[in-house]
């Protein structure tokens, strides 16, 4: 009887304890961190290169993505479509080019200006997160507030609901499955008020690093046609070396 008690006391104490684990949006981005693999672990990620499949079930076509990412922000995105189509970020500067799939010739190359969409997401997130998703681990130091909204329901799946704030009154938000720790789903606004959503699945480990290897955009829903992308990690690479050359901008001819 007695070993009855100190173990249903030691099942409720292991209980509160879980429950003190996510009382605040710092403790459930800190254990998000410890299931992408550990703070450690990602502060030894200085470089990041990333094969991506883009498919959209709209139109069925399908398309390949190359991720680039340099610590400490430096980003580069590329899409294969009728054309090469690259976004990027050299630490100051956010910038578009284009380039012939079959003759390699640059069509286009335009510098962003710093109110653009495209330049103040490089910059509010920085870090591996622009790529692998979840709230900038550096948040605190970035004058971000971190606020847990409470509980929510994503898809059946009860999730902690948090809301990030920049200093610039940009919002987004993060829900992470209560169960596991996972980081399932982001819901953010654009300048326009319209939603665009993002749900995370298929964790696998890569690299040392657990994160969502399929990701399903959605965007609004615009005079009954929704864009919707289905994104799957197909490769990783850590710490390959990437030339600074990548990131500087094409000039035109």
């Amino acid at each position: 009887m007695n070993i009855c008690k100190i173990y249903l006391f030691s099942i409720i104490c292991i209980g509160l304890l879980s429950c003190s684990k996510v009382d605040t949006a710092d403790d459930v981005i800190n254990e998000y961190i410890k299931i992408l693999g550990g703070q450690s672990v990602i502060d030894s990620i200085k470089t990041l290169f990333i094969k991506a499949s883009y498919f959209y079930p709209n139109t069925n076509d399908e398309f390949k993505a190359l991720y680039y990412w340099k610590y400490p922000n430096f980003s580069r995105f590329e899409l294969n479509r009728e054309q090469k189509q690259i976004i990027a970020y050299n630490g100051k500067k956010a910038w578009t080019a284009s380039i012939e799939l079959t003759t390699g010739i640059l069509t286009s190359s335009t510098e962003l200006p710093d109110s653009n969409p495209v330049a103040l997401n490089f910059k509010r997130t920085p870090g591996i997160e622009s790529f692998i998703g979840g709230p900038p681990q550096d948040y605190k130091n970035m004058g971000i507030n971190a606020v847990l909204l409470g509980k929510d329901t994503i898809d059946g799946v009860t999730a902690h609901h948090l809301k990030l704030t920049w200093d610039d009154g940009f919002e987004k938000e993060y829900f992470f499955n209560v169960k596991n720790g996972y980081f399932i789903f982001e819901k953010v606004k654009d300048q326009r008020g319209l939603i665009h959503t993002s749900t995370f699945m298929d964790y696998e480990e890569i690299g040392g690093l657990y994160l969502s290897c399929f990701r399903l955009n959605k965007g609004p829903s615009i005079n009954n046609n929704q864009i919707i992308v289905h994104q799957r990690i197909v490769d990783l690479n850590i710490n390959m070396r990437l030339p600074d050359s990548l990131f500087v901008r094409p000039e035109n001819q």
